[in-house]
């Protein structure tokens, strides 16, 4: 907050413009904005890469299903798990942390 938000609010004042939210260090209570920050930003944010992900997940489900083996992807406690199976008895899976 005060290495990026608060030199550029300074900036805004020389140049005689509006600070920008957050940025104006003379009003800009840090333990609201770093709550508002996360509120506003970084919860849209992951709710947004979690749609996506749903997604990219229906994606690659259907597309395994198109292919000589099949393949499925979970989402369990340690991770998301792709679990792929040629058809013959063979049955591979890959586990990937949550970010």
């Amino acid at each position: 907050m005060r290495v990026i938000c608060f030199p550029q609010g300074d900036r805004e004042k020389e140049l005689g413009l509006p600070c920008s939210p957050l940025c104006d260090r003379q009003t800009t209570l840090v333990e609201k904005s770093q709550i508002g920050f996360i509120d506003f930003i970084v919860e849209p944010s992951f709710n947004m890469l979690g749609d996506m992900m749903e997604k990219i997940v229906e994606v690659l489900n259907a597309d395994s299903k198109t292919s000589k083996g099949t393949s499925t992807i979970t989402e369990e406690d340690e991770g998301c798990v792709d679990t792929y199976s040629n058809g013959e008895g063979i049955e591979t899976k890959r586990v990937s942390e949550h970010l």
